[in-house]
């Protein structure tokens, strides 16, 4: 984990304050991603000044913090409350296990927030993340079927698992979210098996290889998210391997559930990679903060997974024109 005291000292700055100063909310119901933008650019190896210009160019669309819900403002700053009188990993490991599954709520956002913040030591960012996470609240059918005897016993290969979830798609029409719900609360949907095995590697190459076929929006969420989940993976409890394939099976058949291939042996081998995870800095076209994200995501899976794949995946992403 990077400290805050290992970031440039003027982005330290920024990030430190941001939450204080802006509503996690703009346009309505769009997420702010100024400061996951700016920590992936650092990551990714932007110097810092044109990580501030970005931010800067960047925060001109958000919203003021007073117009953020009251609801929100509370827990935020009870969060930060919190977070000054115990540690980063004390606080997850008390606060994640009752909250993990809302977390494909809101796009994954919530989460993705939550685990910037803790992967570069931002306490304010990590308070931000929970009020988040908590202001969308708990999905409770999630909680029933994660803690269903039958998921253990009843558990098949990754590969399937995504095709039990695909006859619970929803037309692409409408908010994530709204989807998102109705996938959840479909009876055929409850009754799925969830994946065995390495939960984790496996669901996550998958949840890439959706992108990979697709190159659309909302699977991109399926890739940053699942890169969230597995830096707060420790914090999120017992059930934190089916509360992941619940949020990425969940959400893939909200983005109705496009094709996907699997092999008989439900284990995808790593790919050579043909271009070195560093340029991955300079492949971003523009100032996209989803593309940023997606480049950053991916480099950190590739490493922590030994898989090459991932960075090839974000590097045709990227070279899309």
């Amino acid at each position: 984990m990077t400290t805050a005291a290992e970031l440039p000292p003027e982005l330290k700055q920024l990030l430190a304050s941001h939450s204080l100063q802006f509503s996690p909310f703009y346009d309505g119901y769009l997420s702010d991603h100024a400061p996951m933008g700016s920590l992936a650019l650092h990551g990714l190896g932007k110097p810092a000044e044109s990580v501030v210009s970005w931010y800067e160019r960047y925060t001109r669309r958000l919203m003021p913090y007073d117009s953020a819900p009251s609801g929100y403002r509370r827990l935020f700053e009870s969060a930060i409350e919190i977070l000054r009188r115990r540690s980063p990993d004390e606080v997850l490991s008390a606060e994640l296990p009752a909250l993990i599954s809302g977390w494909a709520r809101n796009a994954y956002h919530p989460l993705i927030r939550l685990a910037y913040g803790y992967r570069f030591g931002i306490h304010n960012e990590m308070a931000a993340g929970l009020a988040y996470l908590h202001w969308c609240g708990p999905e409770r059918t999630l909680e029933r079927m994660a803690w269903n005897p039958a998921s253990a016993s009843n558990a098949i290969p990754a590969g399937r698992a995504f095709q039990a979830a695909a006859a619970c798609t929803r037309p692409r029409d409408g908010r994530f979210d709204r989807r998102l719900e109705q996938v959840i609360g479909d009876e055929a949907f409850e009754r799925i098996p969830l994946p065995a095995g390495d939960v984790l590697r496996r669901v996550s190459r998958l949840a890439l290889n959706v992108f990979d076929t697709t190159h659309d929006f909302f699977a991109l969420h399926l890739v940053t998210g699942a890169h969230a989940f597995r830096l707060l993976y420790p914090f999120a409890g017992p059930q934190r391997a089916q509360f992941f394939s619940l949020g990425i099976l969940a959400g893939y058949a909200a983005i109705g559930a496009p094709p996907l291939r699997v092999d008989d042996s439900d284990a995808t081998p790593p790919e050579p990679g043909k271009q070195h995870p560093d340029a991955l800095l300079n492949a971003i076209p523009g100032d996209d903060d989803h593309d940023i994200k997606l480049a950053f995501s991916c480099r950190e899976q590739a490493e922590a997974f030994g898989d090459p794949g991932y960075t090839r995946v974000a590097f045709d992403y990227l070279a899309r024109g």
